[in-house]
């Protein structure tokens, strides 16, 4: 049995990583012991420094005749899609980074029609609540991106940066009422990021 699943966190009970193991609570413990320098790790780190740690959430079981790397993707785009602060260093399949062409349509294809099950969606509804995904966000966000030239070092740093566009809003809106320590606590960062992004330094 393979199984999806996610590292949610203790507090704010929001899915923060997902990925695909066949013992999955061997693999939790693997989590817990890791001390690489990754967002994951980092992010688990600040739980242990608490006296917390993430809990396991199974998102889907897979038989071995599934093709856990198309679940694995879906599941990591779907909650990028819906604005999940995801540590995933790639976009899922086995450190497969992006799907283009054949391989993405291939994708399509086979997700096409199909529905969740009544408690996949139970999960996706539960994670989600709270966060803005509004015509709101959507249209400031395009605010910020019309008539800019994008070269392709910006694209790079895009790529590898904390915040996308969508949650770059969100932190501006907090910094209205909050300070910006505060702010960089609810988000697990230094503060010199947040004071970045205040002063419009992060982005490029």
């Amino acid at each position: 049995m393979i199984h999806i699943y996610g590292l949610a966190d203790p507090i704010t009970k929001d899915i923060r990583y997902i990925g695909k193991s066949e013992r999955v609570k061997e693999r939790y413990a693997n989590h817990m012991n890791d001390n690489s320098k990754t967002h994951k790790v980092n992010w688990i780190k600040s739980l242990k420094s608490k006296g917390q740690k993430p809990f396991l959430i199974i998102l889907e079981e897979l038989s071995d005749t599934d093709n856990w790397q198309e679940k694995e993707i879906f599941w990591i785009k779907t909650a990028k899609d819906k604005n999940w602060n995801l540590v995933n260093s790639t976009n899922g399949g086995d450190g497969v980074v992006n799907i283009s062409g054949e391989g993405r349509l291939r994708m399509l294809a086979t997700w096409k029609g199909r529905k969740h099950k009544p408690e996949t969606l139970i999960k996706l509804s539960n994670a989600s609540k709270g966060r803005i995904k509004s015509e709101e966000s959507k249209n400031a966000m395009s605010k910020i991106m019309m008539g800019r030239e994008i070269l392709w070092k910006d694209k790079l740093k895009i790529a590898v940066r904390k915040f996308d566009d969508e949650k770059i809003i969100l932190i501006i809106n907090d910094l209205k009422t909050m300070k910006v320590i505060d702010v960089a606590k609810k988000y697990n960062v230094h503060r010199t990021t947040i004071t970045k992004i205040k002063l419009n330094k992060y982005k490029f």
